[in-house]
């Protein structure tokens, strides 16, 4: 998508700032605000694209378990499971092996830790755990179904994960014939938690269930919101 920003094949996008970090060959400084200043500024100097204004939603990577498995492991968050590491399985996509391998610097932990590594579809990871195949998954933060399947987050208290922040991102070019694009776009980012964007997937799920089509399902679920906010 980013290739086809640069070369004019569309105006703008949604992108996230951990992402934008790897387009510039940066690493996270593991704080949002600096992160975004880091990916405004070198994507205006190497591109000549603006970042709008980034949401405090963070779609990112997080460890997960079930709830029994948390309470026999004693564990709730990072700090607490990193000394148990070497005893455990974890379940992970390829994908996000490269953020866990990030965490030996905060919890002196990475995916070699692990007494083993089972590489499994995304969905896959909830049921390895649940069946003791495995005693951690890997998760997204915006994930609603980890509370619904009776799992917890494991708390990333020392910030050891990068952050994943949703901004609009358009050509400098793009937004000088129409500066109102900015004023379109801006008011939406502060009410774009992390939170509000998990409810508002429930509520697409809840509409497919009763036989509405995705595509109406987010078309309803969005207006709604918006609405709700007066920006539409």
């Amino acid at each position: 998508v980013f290739a086809a920003l640069k070369s004019g094949a569309i105006d703008l996008y949604p992108e996230f700032t951990a992402t934008g970090l790897n387009l510039l060959g940066a690493k996270s400084a593991f704080d949002p605000a600096k992160d975004y200043q880091t990916v405004k500024n070198g994507f205006e100097q190497q591109f000549h694209i603006t970042w709008l204004d980034y949401a405090p939603l963070n779609d990112g990577y997080a460890l997960c378990t079930s709830q029994t498995e948390s309470q026999k492991l004693g564990a709730t968050n990072l700090s607490q499971l990193a000394p148990k590491v070497p005893q455990l399985t974890l379940a992970t996509q390829s994908d996000g092996v490269t953020f866990f391998d990030d965490l030996k610097s905060t919890y002196n932990f990475d995916t070699s830790s692990f007494k083993a590594v089972k590489k499994v579809d995304y969905s896959i990871g909830f049921a390895a755990v649940k069946s003791g195949a495995a005693n951690v998954t890997e998760c997204y933060t915006t994930d609603g179904s980890v509370t619904t399947q009776s799992f917890i987050f494991l708390d990333d208290d020392k910030h050891g994960f990068p952050e994943f922040h949703p901004a609009p991102i358009v050509r400098d070019s793009v937004l000088q014939s129409d500066p109102g694009i900015k004023n379109a776009l801006n008011p939406l980012a502060p009410y774009l938690t992390t939170q509000v964007s998990i409810s508002l997937q429930q509520q697409v799920t809840q509409k497919k269930a009763s036989g509405t089509s995705v595509s109406e399902a987010v078309k309803e679920v969005a207006t709604s919101f918006l609405q709700s906010k007066g920006l539409l």
